[in-house]
């Protein structure tokens, strides 16, 4: 490490990209990070701190950045005096300016300046007229935009499997039902023990293939292996049916039991039976229920994660902060706009690009103000 200004001067270029790797590289060793922090103090000795500066925050575009780090790293150099508070937000806020489109870039910019103003670091008035980015909501806001895709499909995996797993307990439980009823309805004739107990596998036999007849006419099932929906093939199609038939078995000596038991003390057994099949008949209405309540959950959940959803919320909060709302933030949100306007459906669509026009609208109506919102959509437009 360099210990006079010449020297400092000369390694500087070289030496910070691979202190800094190195840091990145073991964000978890502190004692890596204290020899950083030296290295970085010895280095800035060639009056390179600006360059330092620079270095450390563009590895804020470095994908799966430990963020912690870097913010600890920008915290005790400037409280060692290494560097200013004023040159880290310069190029915390020319880095946020370079590229509106990166989401996760302005995410990781607005997260870093929301840390260091949290330690103390830097104050409100050095981001004077940029407030908005202090604000965690609008971080917030992009972190979810970023991971609606993969929250998506972890929810509809849930769903998915859930349903199919409700699904097959279903098939098993109403097997059971069924057979209670049918026992009910010979021995009330008066039919022979055995008979009822062969009504009992009949009944068994006959919802396996009711089940085969409704699996074919499915096109696709949840794949619990490969975590989709695929194509509902021949060898999927039997190993969901082995899947159901194992289900309702494990139901099966429950189901011969209250029919042996039921076929011994009848008609004593007459009222226990029919308490039976209406527990069994509770329980299918239960689960159908059940089945229903994480349908409905599942559209409320997936309904939050609708890209126009979040653009609607992103657009709000523009508004809201109107006075302090950044060009770049704006056209942040149009990149959104374009994004959203890929995955949703057109009506709802239409809805954002008239909120998105608002601030025109107030003309329409005799409104002679121009709102700090547009203005700030005209600055953007002009430069």
């Amino acid at each position: 490490v360099a210990y006079s200004q010449d020297v400092a001067t000369l390694i500087a270029p070289l030496g910070l990209p691979v202190v800094l790797e190195a840091a990145l590289s073991h964000p978890s060793d502190s004692k890596l990070q204290g020899l950083m922090c030296e290295a970085f103090a010895r280095l800035a000795q060639g009056g390179g701190e600006a360059a330092m500066v620079k270095c450390i925050v563009a590895s804020l575009e470095t994908p799966d950045v430990a963020l912690s780090m870097l913010c600890d790293a920008l915290q005790r150099l400037c409280e060692n005096a290494i560097c200013q508070p004023r040159q880290v937000v310069d190029e915390l806020l020319h880095l946020c300016d370079s590229d509106p489109s990166n989401l996760e870039l302005q995410r990781q910019v607005s997260l870093c300046l929301h840390r260091l103003l949290a330690a103390g670091v830097v104050s409100e008035a050095c981001v004077r007229g940029r407030g908005t980015l202090l604000n965690s909501q609008w971080a917030h806001l992009l972190e979810r935009f970023l991971g609606a895709e993969d929250e998506e499909a972890k929810l509809d995996g849930t769903f998915h499997s859930k349903v199919q797993e409700l699904f097959h307990q279903e098939v098993a439980l109403h097997f059971e039902y069924e057979a209670a009823e049918r026992c009910l309805h010979y021995l009330r004739r008066r039919t022979q023990p055995s008979l009822v107990f062969l009504e009992v596998i009949r009944c068994l036999a006959e919802n396996l293939e009711d089940y085969q007849s409704r699996s074919e006419a499915r096109e696709l099932a949840w794949d619990a292996g490969r975590q989709m929906l695929v194509p509902l093939d021949p060898h999927l199609r039997l190993r969901l049916q082995n899947e159901v038939l194992e289900a309702m078995q494990l139901r099966l000596p429950q189901a011969l039991c209250s029919a042996a038991l039921a076929a011994a003390d009848w008609p004593k057994s007459e009222e226990s039976l029919v308490k039976k099949t209406a527990h069994l008949l509770n329980e299918c209405s239960k689960l159908l229920e059940r089945k229903t309540q994480v349908t409905q959950d599942h559209h409320e959940r997936a309904a939050e994660l609708r890209r126009e959803v979040m653009l609607f919320e992103a657009v709000e909060y523009l508004e809201l902060n109107a006075a302090e709302a950044t060009p770049t933030q704006v056209s942040s949100a149009l990149h959104m706009l374009e994004v959203a306007t890929a995955v949703a459906p057109v009506g709802p669509m239409a809805e954002v690009r008239f909120a998105r026009d608002g601030a025109c609208a107030g003309r329409c109506f005799g409104t002679p103000a121009v709102s700090p919102w547009e203005a700030n959509c005209e600055g953007f437009a002009q430069g």
